[in-house]
């Protein structure tokens, strides 16, 4: 009982020294422009914010499409038998320049410092690629939009951040 109480103590201290960096910082914000605003509000509200590259609009994407589009081909080489044992292939992909550009944006940190209320450690970037079944109708993941999307995109997708705060 004695063990319990302690580390509800604990958790207590963790989440009020939390509050406190929160606070502490909130006046070191950076100020974001209308369209990131909305971003990292969506983000604080739903956890989500989806949007297109294209919409926002950060300098080096071009750079990035083009390395994607390099790399993408190598991806998801593995030959399984069965889709049961057909999982997302994850693959760091820091070490390209172009990805890690992109993802060093001094915006995009904005918009997440913005998001999470302290400094962002930036630690790269991540590719995942997802494969759809060979059964009709039947994926491996969920897709959030209702259609499916055409064989020839294999299902995949790229996840480019990874934030964490640096405290």
């Amino acid at each position: 009982m004695f063990n319990q109480v302690r580390e509800k103590i604990s958790v207590l201290q963790d989440e009020l020294a939390y509050r406190d960096k929160l606070r502490q910082h909130q006046p070191h914000l950076p100020i974001l422009a209308g369209g990131d605003r909305l971003i990292a509000e969506s983000l604080k509200k739903e956890g989500i914010c989806i949007t297109t590259l294209a919409d926002l609009g950060l300098l080096s994407t071009s750079e990035l499409l083009d390395a994607a589009k390099s790399f993408l081909p190598s991806m998801g080489r593995s030959n399984y038998e069965s889709s049961a044992q057909n999982p997302p292939e994850i693959f760091t992909v820091t070490d390209l320049p172009n990805f890690f550009n992109w993802g060093n944006e001094k915006r995009l940190l904005n918009i997440l410092e913005n998001y999470i209320g302290l400094p962002v450690a930036y630690h790269g970037v991540q590719i995942r690629k997802d494969f759809i079944t060979a059964l009709p109708g039947v994926m491996r993941y969920k897709n959030p939009t209702p259609n499916p999307l055409p064989a020839s995109e294999e299902g995949a997708k790229m996840y480019l951040i990874r934030a964490e705060t640096a405290v």
